[in-house]
């Protein structure tokens, strides 16, 4: 449907999904994705998708935040004038947006959050959906639809991107783990903090009574909210969407909020994107031939059991 070599998506980064990273990963064999939101209006979003072709022929796709500001339409107008792959929609699933792609061939693929919006949203028309969960949940959700499921976030090697894909869904998306890269235009600060730092401390969990979970490298900033509380972090993030450019760009890392999944890669390099799209490739394959070796001697006297069960 994509027309890629492996299923690996460059997730959305916001202002870090741009330039020669979403080359990058269309470049590697999978696909790389620019993220609309960091564009001020259309004319600045079809010069950086240009910048992006100068760098790549190969299939590219485009993130775009669906809200109350019109922009979101001038930016899918861009991606169908440069005949782009793909458009990933987060927020509402309205009904004009398969109207404005579907004539031109540009695929749709929304973000889903519960299983009745994935259902929505098949049946309005998208191509695919990506979906966030459990395995369970991502089981659940691939076995429910007639389209393909794309798993949003999780996948840190290639054991965790073959368990993905045996859960049913046909592609992941891949965030943090391409920041820390070569081609990222993040600082190298934080480039080695998600590399390093996690190896030792993990990821620091912000308050349990947020309404949305979300995860951080270990900071200065991490731990005042986890110390504050609610009120404190409340005015912390009402700033960091302000100032997240700066501090990430600015090597301050320490006062930054650097938020992310619950799983990276913990080489003490920094690679390039070949390099870590390759590596996830081999360590799948290289466990799918220990599972098959596991199996193979019981395979032919298994049975499939029904599901549910």
């Amino acid at each position: 449907m994509l027309e890629i070599e492996y299923p690996i998506i460059l997730g959305h980064l916001y202002w870090l999904g741009q330039g020669e990273l979403a080359a990058a990963v269309s470049e590697a064999g999978g696909l790389g994705v620019i993220s609309a939101g960091w564009f001020k209006n259309k004319t600045e979003l079809e010069a950086g998708i240009n910048s992006v072709r100068v760098l790549t022929r190969r299939p590219l796709g485009l993130a775009v935040t669906v809200g109350p500001d019109p922009a979101w339409k001038r930016f899918i107008e861009a991606a169908v004038e440069a005949r782009l792959t793909a458009v990933f929609t987060t927020g509402p699933v309205l009904p004009e947006i398969p109207m404005l792609l579907k004539p031109s061939g540009v695929r749709w693929i929304p973000y889903a959050r519960t299983l009745e919006q994935a259902r929505e949203s098949e049946r309005l028309g998208a191509d695919a959906v990506t979906v966030e969960g459990t395995p369970a949940f991502l089981g659940r959700v691939a076995d429910a639809l007639g389209i393909p499921v794309i798993c949003a976030g999780q996948v840190c090697d290639g054991r965790t991107f073959l368990s993905t894909l045996s859960l049913g869904v046909e592609g992941a998306q891949i965030t943090t783990r391409f920041v820390a890269t070569r081609e990222s235009i993040a600082h190298w600060s934080i480039k080695t903090a998600i590399l390093d730092s996690l190896s030792k401390n993990g990821t620091g969990a912000l308050p349990a009574h947020l309404e949305k979970v979300m995860r951080s490298l270990q900071s200065g900033c991490s731990q005042t909210k986890n110390d504050e509380g609610i009120d404190e972090f409340d005015r912390l993030l009402a700033r960091a969407g302000e100032e997240a450019c700066l501090k990430i760009a600015k090597e301050e890392a320490e006062k930054g909020l650097i938020t992310g999944k619950p799983g990276y890669d913990l080489s003490a390099a920094v690679p390039t994107v070949k390099e870590v799209t390759d590596a996830l490739v081999k360590e799948a394959l290289e466990a799918r031939a220990r599972v098959a070796d596991f199996l193979s001697p019981a395979e032919a006297q298994l049975q499939p059991i029904p599901y549910p069960f």
